[in-house]
């Protein structure tokens, strides 16, 4: 397993032997929260870094790829919403999501 704090030290990124990285909220050192898992490689992740600027995260795995991950959910929420296409209408949110209050997701 390797680890890697980001620049705020408030995320941990843990690569592990089955190509996963877990991201840990690290605000209570006792009690780490997971957060999230991102499917990085196929095997083992050999590295993991922050970028000390920017905050993106990089690994680089047995499968001989490194990649680039932006962790700021907000940034990553901003940029599918303006990638996404057309927004859901109320309408279709009803048809789909009948039991649910309509909350677009972007």
């Amino acid at each position: 397993m390797v680890l890697a704090f980001a620049p705020d030290g408030k995320t941990l990124a843990a690569g592990t032997g089955d190509g996963a990285i877990w991201l840990w909220a690290t605000a209570n050192m006792r009690r780490p929260n997971l957060t999230a898992t991102l499917p990085a490689h196929a095997g083992s992740v050999f590295t993991v870094a922050f970028d000390p600027i920017s905050g993106t995260l990089v690994s680089g795995g047995a499968d001989r790829t490194a990649r680039l991950w932006n962790i700021d959910s907000d940034q990553v929420a901003a940029f599918i919403c303006a990638t996404a296409g057309t927004p859901v209408t109320a309408a279709e949110w009803g048809r789909y999501i009948p039991d649910r209050p309509f909350q677009p997701p972007c």
